[in-house]
């Protein structure tokens, strides 16, 4: 028997909470258990104007449709048309 392959969410991703659909940021992932079969995030999110933080098991949040990218750089012609250089825009 042989157990489906985790994907790990990257921080910087965001989600969105199971219960109360709260929408946070991944910040922080912990990989725990046998064969890291157990995954936490720490997700950070604004109540009323302040920033909170919380632990969360996997099942607890869903990724945005947004976050369903590869992970690493892209090529230029994949970027906008826009370039920096040194910080600065480039026309």
């Amino acid at each position: 028997m042989t157990k489906k392959k985790t994907e790990i969410l990257q921080c910087g991703a965001r989600v969105k909470t199971v219960i109360g659909e709260i929408e946070a940021m991944i910040v922080a992932v912990s990989l725990t258990g046998k064969n890291n079969s157990s995954v936490e995030y720490r997700i950070s999110y604004f109540v009323n104007g302040k920033r909170e933080a919380e632990w969360v098991y996997e099942m607890e949040v869903t990724p945005h449709q947004e976050n369903k990218r590869k992970p690493g750089f892209r090529q230029a012609e994949e970027r906008s048309d826009r370039l920096l250089t040194n910080g600065e825009d480039k026309d």
